[in-house]
C-alpha cells in the first residue's frame, strides 16, 4: 500500500532514459524525491526467471500526492518497457486501473495542496499510457459511492473488469472488455463535443438521469 511508481522501476532504467537521465547524474540520485528501485529489487527481480502471462496493475494515488502530474505517464511507460525487456517479452500484457475518485481537496496532511484539477490530471496521465501496445485500462469512476473513502470497498467489479480484458485479449473470448474511453474533443460554438472509443450501442448515464 501507498507505493510510488519509482520504487518498482530499477535505477538503471532511469539512467538510460533520455527523459530522466539528467536527474541521475548525482550519486544516490532520486526521481522527484523518490529513491527508485526499492520494491523492484526485493519483489520483482527474483521473479524474472519465471514464466509470466501478464500483469494487472493498480497504483497511482501516491504519485498524485507528490504532484508529479503528467510525468507519471513517462514513469509508468518506462516501468512497463523495462519489465518487458527484462522478461524478454516485448508484448507482455499490462492491464491497469485508472485510480478511483476521492475528495483529495479535503486532505490537509499532504505536502502539497490538492486542487480540483489534481485528480483529473492523474487520470489523463494514466490514459496516455494507452499509447503503448498491448496495454489496457479499466475505469473505476462509476464504482465509488462514497467520495470520502480513499479505499472504496467494491473490489469485485474492479477484478471483473480486469478479467474481461484478459479474457478478450489473452484467451480470445468474445466479451465486451472495455467501457467508454475518451478519444477526442472539439469545440462547437458554446459546446464541447466529446468522442469515445468502446461506446457499444451508445452512452447513457448509470441511472438514466442527467449527469451530476
Amino acid at each position: 500500500g501507498g507505493t510510488k511508481i519509482e520504487e518498482w522501476t530499477p535505477p538503471f532504467a532511469y539512467k538510460e532514459s533520455p527523459k530522466f537521465k539528467d536527474s541521475t547524474l548525482v550519486l544516490d540520485f532520486t526521481i522527484d524525491g523518490i529513491k527508485p528501485g526499492k520494491k523492484f529489487e526485493g519483489m520483482i527481480f527474483p521473479l524474472i526467471p519465471y514464466t509470466i502471462k501478464g500483469v494487472l496493475w493498480y497504483q497511482g494515488e501516491s504519485n498524485m500526492m507528490i504532484h508529479d502530474s503528467l510525468r507519471y505517464a513517462d514513469k509508468f511507460k518506462l516501468m512497463i518497457e523495462t519489465w518487458r525487456k527484462l522478461w524478454n517479452q516485448p508484448d507482455l500484457p499490462f492491464y491497469y486501473a485508472q485510480i478511483a475518485p476521492f475528495y483529495y481537496t479535503k486532505r490537509t496532511k499532504d505536502r502539497y495542496k490538492h486542487t480540483p484539477e489534481t485528480l483529473p490530471i492523474t487520470w489523463e496521465a494514466q490514459l496516455k499510457c494507452m499509447s503503448l501496445p498491448n496495454v489496457g485500462m479499466i475505469v473505476t469512476t462509476d464504482l465509488v459511492n462514497n467520495l470520502d473513502d480513499i479505499h472504496p470497498f467494491n473490489k469485485w467489479d474492479v477484478a471483473h473488469r480486469f478479467a474481461l480484458w484478459a479474457l478478450a485479449k489473452e484467451y480470445d473470448k468474445n466479451v465486451v472488455y472495455s467501457g467508454p474511453i475518451y478519444k477526442s474533443m472539439k469545440i462547437k460554438k458554446n459546446k464541447i463535443i466529446l468522442s469515445f472509443d468502446h461506446c457499444g450501442s451508445g452512452l447513457i448515464s448509470k441511472d438514466g438521469k442527467p449527469l451530476s
